[in-house]
């Protein structure tokens, strides 16, 4: 009996931990304040997927703080340009996918989706010989839309993630 009651209390404080992770996930993906995601992200308890995902999170958030001066970067002197770099490709690319995906049943996965479209989306636009070629730019949007609009379901109160589908916000 007495194994049972540590069995219950450690299932019912699993369940606790894995709501209350849950619910600072879901609070991340609302935001739409890139900081403010990140440090929500922080105070997770540390894992593996987290902390794969957490240099994209912070690259967002403080990149342009983080910025090197290097003159043959766009004007934003290399904000997006060198960590959205040519590792970010479709995944009918057959490249390694980046940033790495979690585990489709992990509660990162909606997060990760949003930077994977982002990424997807905004790779193009710093590469002028992807943008121009419609079939390759199709390739890239039509894959950064889906996750944007998974996204987009998981977070419905984030209005940038409804920007990037097309709505606009005043």
């Amino acid at each position: 009996m007495l194994c049972g009651l540590v069995l219950g209390a450690a299932s019912s404080l699993a369940a606790a931990e894995s709501s209350s992770v849950r619910e600072a996930i879901s609070a991340a993906g609302n935001t739409p304040h890139e900081s403010e995601r990140l440090q929500i992200l922080q105070s997770l308890s540390r894992r593996a997927e987290l902390d794969q995902m957490l240099p994209v999170v912070a690259q967002w958030a403080d990149g342009r703080s983080l910025t090197r001066t290097d003159d043959s970067r766009a004007a934003e002197n290399g904000y997006l340009c060198w960590f959205i770099s040519g590792q970010v490709q479709p995944a009918d690319s057959n490249a390694p996918i980046v940033p790495a995906e979690p585990s489709i049943t992990s509660p990162l996965h909606p997060l990760w989706a949003l930077y994977r479209g982002r990424m997807l989306l905004w790779r193009p636009i710093q590469s002028g010989p992807l943008l121009r070629v419609d079939e390759t730019r199709t390739r890239y949007y039509d894959e950064a839309r889906r996750f944007l609009e998974q996204a987009s379901r998981a977070f419905p109160e984030n209005q940038v993630i409804r920007m990037y589908l097309g709505e606009p916000i005043p």
